[in-house]
């Protein structure tokens, strides 16, 4: 019911010293967790299990991405999207045999999950519509990582950012 637009008045949250400080705390901290990747199995009792991927190509590919940035940089850039938005995209470009060539992070403002209108999913992602630089792409699920903090409640394909929601009081610092 306010009439200020507090997104606005905030500015770019990427800038505030205080959420700064507390990002860099994350990026301290976050190379001691194992990134790991799991499979969904069905079980001896017959019930769904995720079983751990040993030396998956997706992990020795974070740790050399691309040929412009290191994996702790694609780490950084996805912890702070995951933290600042509450949603974090990396894109996978695949050689002619399908494996995993090199992985980019994507910014948010670039990316729009997209549901067709007749989609089996209707709360699933059909595609990634990305745009930047005037370019439009459309990238399929498999070719896109996307992590959610939480679940936005008016789009349940996308996370919600606690420091978004929390822009009110950082515009008071």
């Amino acid at each position: 019911g306010t009439r200020f637009n507090w997104d606005r008045l905030t500015g770019d949250l990427w800038t505030c010293p205080a959420v700064q400080a507390c990002l860099n705390i994350i990026h301290r901290n976050f190379p001691q967790a194992k990134l790991k990747v799991f499979k969904k199995t069905t079980g001896k009792n017959g019930k769904p299990e995720m079983v751990p991927v040993p030396d998956h190509p997706l992990i020795q590919k974070l740790n050399r991405p691309n040929p412009v940035y290191d994996g702790e940089t694609l780490k950084r850039q996805i912890i702070d999207s995951l933290k600042m938005n509450g949603n974090a995209y990396a894109m996978i470009e695949r050689t002619t045999g399908g494996a995993i060539a090199e992985i980019w992070w994507v910014p948010n403002d670039w990316v729009s999950p997209y549901t067709a209108p007749n989609s089996k999913l209707p709360m699933g992602v059909d595609v990634y519509k990305v745009t930047f630089g005037g370019r439009h792409m459309d990238i399929p699920p498999e070719d896109m990582i996307h992590l959610r903090d939480g679940c936005d409640y008016t789009d349940p394909r996308l996370g919600l950012s606690d420091l978004a929601s929390a822009s009110r009081d950082i515009n008071a610092l």
